[in-house]
């Protein structure tokens, strides 16, 4: 139908609400408000639960994110909810207060509550709208698993090692064991480390010839957890480098590990307390 047509059209612009729609088609608010429910009867249109006023937006589901724009819509609580949820992306229920966790139920159009079991307790969580279900579950797992320092603690002893925090636990030093031959070889001295640490090479994304691109597996209280690692063989590590490490990760939608037998510098260090899901580790 014409009709049918036209209001795809506009919806492709922004949401719909009968009354607007009415001026547009020319027509009543009633009969603007009868095509709207007709169309999603038939499932080409969508219609949310956040309202301004009294009705709701109708949208195009391919076209979702356009409710984004109304947020301001939400009450005090609400946003502050939505707001935290688009961040993070994820939520673990058991951790909010419970405002946050009723505005979470409120704002149905961003939030979606799923479940996950692990150490056989079953969790609730939030996922942002737009995570898909691959990624929620790296996400969940990124949440759950402890710092490197506590898995290589807690997880590993085939060698002893000491850990020392450097800065605000993402800065992981290990030092050798003084008995220990230092070993020269680039390949031989980062292979060591991983397999001390029982880190498992998945695949070589990239070899150069002082650095390494790596997916890697993680034994952790949860299972093995894959990684996005860089090698790199370097005096001193930049915030450069940093930034790099993680837009590769990012593209993988994987946390990342950088492992190196260089320092980090000052802005790497600043940058690195600023980034989630990137850990850093000296050999």
């Amino acid at each position: 139908m014409e009709y049918q047509e036209k209001i795809i059209s506009l919806a492709s612009l922004t949401p719909l609400q009968p009354v607007k729609l009415a001026k547009e088609l020319n027509t009543t608010s009633l009969v603007a408000s009868a095509m709207l429910s007709d169309m999603k009867s038939k499932g080409k249109i969508a219609i949310s639960n956040l309202k301004l006023g009294s009705s709701p937006l109708y949208y195009l589901p391919n076209k979702k994110e356009q409710l984004e724009n109304y947020s301001t819509a939400l009450n005090s609580n609400e946003k502050k909810a939505y707001d935290l949820l688009k961040e993070h992306r994820i939520l673990q229920e058991s951790t909010l207060p419970p405002i946050t966790k009723f505005s979470l139920t409120q704002i149905k159009d961003f939030a979606e509550q799923i479940k996950a079991t692990f150490n056989e307790q079953t969790e609730i969580f939030w996922k942002w709208y737009s995570v898909n279900n691959s990624e929620a579950e790296q996400l969940i797992k990124n949440l759950l698993t402890p710092k490197i320092k506590e898995i290589i603690k807690e997880e590993i002893k085939k060698e002893p090692v000491e850990i020392i925090e450097k800065t605000k636990s993402k800065i992981i030093e290990k030092k050798e064991i003084p008995t220990q031959k230092p070993i020269t070889n680039f390949d031989d001295e980062f292979q060591n480390y991983l397999d001390e640490n029982k880190i498992s090479i998945l695949e070589i994304l990239s070899k150069r010839s002082k650095e390494r691109d790596l997916m890697i597996e993680i034994p952790s209280n949860i299972g093995k957890l894959t990684y996005f690692c860089k090698i790199k063989n370097k005096k001193s590590i930049t915030d450069t480098d940093i930034s790099k490490a993680f837009m590769q990760g990012q593209s993988r939608k994987l946390p990342v590990l950088l492992i190196s037998n260089g320092s980090l510098n000052k802005r790497a260090v600043d940058l690195l307390d600023e980034l989630k899901g990137v850990m850093f580790c000296k050999v």
